[in-house]
């Protein structure tokens, strides 16, 4: 934590525009409830590259386990970041009547938007990993569909017919509301596992490959010599 916060103190020192995109960040978040898992998908995918050590620490004495460590606890801290910004501006919401706050038909169903809650912060959080895990070869499998795909088709379903502006019957105002919760929770089930298979095949894959890549034109240049 202790990282995070000056790896942060360094960021805003030197790059102080970013206090401007927190900012906004901070008002876009509370202005408009209903478009929040977008807002954060978009700083998602950016938010974990700011930093200042990603040369150095590739130099520093630290084992695998270290380095991902580090990069765990990084991502770690953003993500809780945004959830304290994204309750923030659920909680105004339900406060607020819509006509001051953007906020969407799902705030109408409390048990569905809480559902739907825990699944854009799972899905903010597999955001995340694949920025810090770099994930840059993806397996597109049977089971990156089923626990993956699916339940990112399942929240943008949801988030797009909050949206409707009546002009559609929102999905989730259809049938019971604890069924619509239970798929929102299923489909966090099946994000949260997903999750959990990331972290265990986790490899410092651009480590080996750089020194993968070192090796061979090593090899190279020995068989240049030769010659």
């Amino acid at each position: 934590m202790s990282e995070y916060f000056r790896q942060e103190k360094i960021t805003l020192q030197y790059m102080p525009i970013f206090l401007c995109t927190r900012a906004l960040f901070l008002v876009l978040m509370i202005w408009l409830p209903a478009v929040q898992v977008f807002i954060m998908l978009m700083a998602a995918s950016f938010s974990y590259g700011f930093r200042n050590d990603t040369e150095i620490e590739h130099m520093l004495p630290l084992s695998d386990e270290e380095l991902k460590r580090m990069r765990l606890e990084r991502g770690t801290m953003i993500w809780m970041r945004y959830l304290l910004v994204a309750l923030l501006g659920s909680a105004l919401a339900f406060l607020f009547p819509k006509d001051i706050l953007f906020r969407g038909e799902l705030f109408e169903k409390p048990l569905v938007y809480g559902a739907f809650f825990l699944l854009e912060m799972a899905m903010i959080y597999e955001t995340l990993m694949e920025r810090f895990i770099k994930n840059s070869r993806k397996n597109y499998s049977l089971f990156r569909f089923v626990f993956c795909s699916i339940p990112t088709i399942c929240l943008f379903t949801y988030a797009f017919s909050s949206m409707s502006f009546h002009k559609f019957m929102p999905v989730f105002m259809e049938g019971a509301e604890w069924i619509h919760a239970l798929i929102l929770l299923t489909a966090t089930a099946l994000m949260a596992i997903y999750c959990g298979k990331l972290y265990r095949d986790w490899k410092l894959s651009d480590y080996h490959q750089d020194a993968e890549q070192a090796g061979k034109q090593k090899g190279n240049g020995r068989k240049t010599h030769e010659h």
